[in-house]
């Protein structure tokens, strides 16, 4: 048996015995693998590692000689594996300390999350005790093994300030007192820990030290970042200057985190839990953030590969996009534009306070997704009935923001129609569109992006190297053949070969990976005979678009059978795809599954296909123009129609292990799973509506997905799919039901109570006639649900208890049960059966901690805070809204998020807080405007809602209310996040500065 270490200097031992790798390049190849245990390994990054980012030309060969010594050393492991992604070492969790202290460090955050806090703190100090040093600390010097050691020592810091929270808790601050000073010291801009350490202090007695380490924090910051210490700290050094603050005798740091991290009751040190059967989303490191991982306000996607030259277009397109209103980048397939657009996007953050929007089109089909496309990139909460463009309307209406609709040409009336009612009902915002076609509206400022610089006969040969097109080349072809240069001999030939390609910079690059097998007069000849049967004698009077075309061709005749017939089948996915589905949607046996894998890594290296490396394993891509050119290769060979069946068989089949997998303890794992996956969720979609013969798998595909719809915050988009597959097709059936049932949940989280009566009754109906309990069950819960926010809780009650009594006798299993008790709650709530109440949500808190869910707790969390805020247990009601307010958040879940800033803004008045109350109430209704009707319709939420903001009115008066009121409104959910962390704070306490260090939206 082995074990390894990388927590500190590398160790290895077989049967407890060391073995002893010499050779500096074993050990560094060993680091890498160990560290991406179980995931292939780029080779390039292996090169990197090996050679400090300079290999040398006989690198590859090289390194199969170390991999062959390192099997040896190994006694032929057999888990060292070569594959189509690269190299990857497989080991058991027991045998690398890495995976041993993330797997205590999970343990003892779900203990603590548990609140058993003497077991939370023994787990997380082993998992501390398996450090030896500093990670790596013999090999971390090149730089992917540097960057690496950095990333590690940051997840021990964040282990170490969970322990420190668990031992302050449990009241141990003097043991832990003399490690947080020296963390601090070392580690001065970590607020968390500085916090931790001013509260030992104090509770030791040392309350002078305590101010003191607040006071060089304010110094550091201000002068070396330009910033003043978070709210968190802010508030507890004026707590310290009150002496004898009651808050200090518990832990009042929690909310003391850096900008992005999450709290302990939440936090889960896997970075992408294993989803079943997932075997590529596993991550071997913990991480910070379990968002859904859409990007915010001018956070850009990020660029792979270096861009190069154009400076000009750069500052002209800019100057356009500052005086202009609405500016459209046009050119041929392939010359840029999406990269043009995205570099003057990234240098217009100045410009345009309120956001810089990226919208990736390429991948919509539907006309009618564009706005529902853009309400998503913009990260609104799309649960409104209202239509998605006057949300749009909405929210931009007052901003200042750049919207960027990249790839517009295939939906360009849609576009246009959009495009034009926000520029008329939002005067501060700017929009610059990538379209092959112009958008024909008025005002519009065309720029048709030129192909790259390239040398033309008339130049001398010293031009050649100044030119866009061939320094973009010279670089791809570096990169592609680290032994290529450009020198005098090979200059004339580089220019002439960039002028035949016309400088289109996607040809040029599609042309220099080929230098890793040809040279550059190879190249040339082979591309003269796929021009010659277009008609052109010469190659440089080749028309741009046909230049286009003519690569496109060599490319694909350049590709091996196996991968032409690849390239053509992957063009079915839309957007980002794994693995997995390339092997269930394009093999057969003309393509066996066995050599997927193969044909997938020659089609990267000749860079036809892209792939991307993120925290859900590795996903490929196909570039646009590289896309349509594969569906006509697959037109041609007449698959389009199998393949998109089967490409809607495997989406179908997603669904269901989705629905299946949903109520259990990788809920944020699938909600960003799917995320990944809309796309192509979206394209199978569209596939059943094109057809009547799909209809019913359509409809059985959308009810599926209505965890998806309501969980993640796609209410509007999953109400307009599944009202129109429920129109299509009407004929009884499974599908028809849960379809009813599904469009129910939607239309209930968008207070769509006519909706919402209309399909619970049509379900019932077929429920009843087929015997499906869990259907009538449901179809009970809904209408329940609805006669209480219809303010009828008489009729409630009968209804949801009929429901609760259904789910029971049928058996229909926890996720069932645990819905129907929440609405259950609600109506116990609602008719002031305080006790009756708490008695169902503990029972519905018992199902979801036993199937280790949080979406549903989340709801039960959120009813229970109401429950105890009317029993005067305001304690309870602020820790039980937290722990909801922070998975709504994770989920994007602006409606439950929404119900938790209501009921900690009247814990706030409740501790006699006005201000802080009508902050949060101020926040909570900005929220709800953008999101549906104000609690929900319910006449008994609106009603306490006034009377809580008469309450705040009354103890602080007029004017301060307003300014209160104004000062919530303006938070983004981020601040409106950290205000909210400390939920009764002092009183008097001012909200966060405008400029809160988190991001804003």
């Amino acid at each position: 048996m082995f074990e390894f270490g990388v927590l500190g200097p590398l160790i290895v031992h077989r049967d407890g015995r060391p073995v002893v790798l010499s050779a500096p390049m074993l050990r560094r190849l060993l680091a890498v693998l160990l560290i991406r245990a179980g995931r292939p390994v780029q080779l390039s990054d292996l090169l990197d590692a090996l050679w400090d980012g300079r290999p040398p030309p006989s690198a590859r060969k090289t390194l199969q000689v170390y991999v062959h010594r390192l099997r040896r050393e190994l006694q032929g492991a057999q888990n060292l594996r070569h594959g189509p992604l690269g190299y990857s070492l497989t080991v058991d969790r027991t045998e690398l300390d890495l995976l041993r202290f993330v797997d205590l460090a999970d343990r003892g955050l779900l203990a603590r999350r548990s609140g058993l806090l003497e077991e939370a703190g023994e787990l997380l100090r082993q998992g501390l005790s398996l450090w030896r040093g500093t990670a790596l600390a013999d090999v971390s010097d090149v730089g992917l093994l540097a960057t690496e050691a950095t990333r590690l020592e940051q997840q021990r810091l964040q282990v170490y300030e969970e322990y420190a929270e668990v031992e302050l808790e449990l009241g141990r601050h003097a043991d832990v007192v003399v490690e947080l000073e020296e963390l601090t010291r070392s580690q001065p801009f970590r607020e968390r820990l500085r916090g931790q350490a001013m509260l030992a202090l104090y509770r030791t007695g040392r309350r002078a030290d305590a101010l003191s380490l607040y006071r060089d924090a304010r110094r550091q910051f201000t002068e070396e970042l330009g910033i003043e210490p978070g709210a968190a700290l802010q508030q507890l050094h004026a707590a310290m200057l009150r002496r004898h603050d009651g808050t200090l005798d518990v832990v009042t740091t929690r909310g003391a985190v850096e900008p992005g991290e999450r709290s302990a009751e939440s936090a889960s040190f896997t970075e992408s839990p294993v989803v079943p059967g997932d075997t590529q989303g596993a991550e071997s490191g913990p991480a910070l953030r379990v968002r859904t991982g859409r990007r915010g306000a001018g956070e850009l996607p990020v660029e792979v590969t270096s861009f190069v030259g154009r400076q000009s277009e750069l500052e002209a397109v800019g100057k356009l996009v500052k005086g202009s209103r609405l500016v459209t980048l046009t050119g041929v397939g392939g010359v840029g534009k999406t990269r043009v657009a995205l570099r003057v996007a990234r240098d217009a953050h100045q410009i345009f306070p309120d956001g810089v929007w990226f919208v990736e089109l390429s991948a919509v089909q539907d006309p009618g997704m564009v706005a529902h496309s853009v309400v998503q990139a913009l990260e609104l909460d799309d649960r409104t009935v209202k239509p998605p463009a006057e949300v749009l309307q909405g929210f931009l209406v007052s901003r200042e923001s750049l919207l960027v609709l990249d790839t517009c040409e295939h939906l360009i009336d849609a576009c246009a129609v959009l495009v034009e009612s926000l520029l008329k009902s939002a005067p501060g915002v700017h929009v610059l569109t990538t379209s092959r076609e112009h958008l024909n509206i008025v005002g519009e400022e065309v720029f048709v992006l030129a192909p790259l610089s390239v040398p033309r006969p008339v130049h001398p040969r010293g031009s050649t190297v100044e030119s866009d097109g061939v320094a973009l080349f010279v670089e791809r072809a570096h990169a592609a053949n680290q032994e290529f240069s450009l020198t005098p001999d090979n200059r004339e030939a580089v220019g002439r070969l960039c002028a035949m390609l016309d400088g289109i910079p996607l040809a040029l690059e599609l042309a220099a990976v080929r230098l890793r097998s040809m040279s550059v007069e190879q190249i040339m000849e082979r591309l003269d005979h796929s021009f010659t049967p277009l008609g052109f004698g010469r190659r440089t009077a080749l028309p741009r678009q046909q230049t286009m075309r003519a690569t496109m061709d060599w490319s694909y005749h350049l590709c091996s059978s196996g991968e032409r017939l690849l390239w053509a089948r992957l063009s079915v996915f839309s957007g980002s795809f794994r693995l997995d589905a390339v092997e269930a949607v394009c093999c057969d046996r003309e393509l066996p599954r066995a050599a997927a894998a193969d044909l997938l890594s020659g089609l990267v290296e000749k860079s036809v296909l892209q792939w991307e490396d993120g925290i859900s394993g590795t996903r490929l891509r196909l570039l646009d123009v590289v896309r349509q050119y594969g569906a006509e290769q697959l037109w041609r060979r007449g698959e389009p129609e199998r393949l998109r069946i089967r490409h809607r068989d495997h989406y179908l089949g997603s669904a269901r292990r989705f629905e299946d997998g949903w109520f259990g303890p990788n809920q944020l794992s699938w909600c960003r799973l799917m995320r990944l996956e809309h796309d192509n969720i979206r394209s199978a979609i569209d596939f059943c509506l094109s057809r009547p013969e799909e209809h019913r798998a359509g409809l059985d595909l959308v009810g599926r997905l209505w965890w998806y719809w309501t969980s993640c915050g796609l209410y509007a988009e999953g109400r307009h799919y599944l009202d129109r597959f429920l129109s299509l097709n009407q004929e009884p059936g499974a599908e028809r039901v849960r379809a009813l049932w599904a469009c129910g949940h939607v239309a209930m989280g968008q207070g769509d109570a006519d909706a919402v009566h209309r399909v619970a009754v049509a379900c019932r109906s077929l429920a009843a006639a087929s015997g499906d309990g869990l259907a009538l069950g449901f179809s009970q819960h809904l209408l329940g649900t609805e006669a209480a926010l219809r303010g009828d809780l008489d009729k409630a009650a009968v209804l949801t208890a009929g429901a609760v009594r259904l789910q029971r006798d049928t058996g229909s299993g926890a996720n069932a049960l645990a819905m129907c008790l929440i609405g259950r709650g609600f109506v116990h709530l609602l008719r002031g059966e305080l006790e009756a109440a708490v008695g169902v949500l503990e029972e519905q808190r018992s199902l979801s901690d036993g199937c280790g869910e949080v979406w549903t707790r989340a709801w039960g969390d959120s009813l229970r805070s109401s429950v105890d805020l009317a029993r005067g247990d305001i304690g309870s009601a602020v820790t039980h809204a937290w722990a909801a307010l922070t998975v709504r958040y994770q989920l994007c879940d602006s409606l439950g998020f929404a119900m938790c800033i209501e009921t900690l803004a009247q814990a706030a008045l409740a501790g006699g807080d006005a201000r802080r109350a009508v902050c949060l109430l101020a926040a909570g209704q900005r929220i709800w405007q953008m999101s549906g009707p104000p609690q929900l319709g319910s006449p008994e939420l609106r009603a306490a809602r006034v009377q809580c903001e008469q309450a705040a009115r009354e103890l602080i008066g007029d004017a301060s209310y307003e300014s209160a009121y104004s000062r919530g409104a303006e938070l983004s959910l981020d601040e409106v996040l950290a205000y909210a962390y400390d939920a009764v704070p002092g009183p008097g306490d001012p909200p966060p500065p405008s400029n809160a260090r988190v991001r804003g939206r």
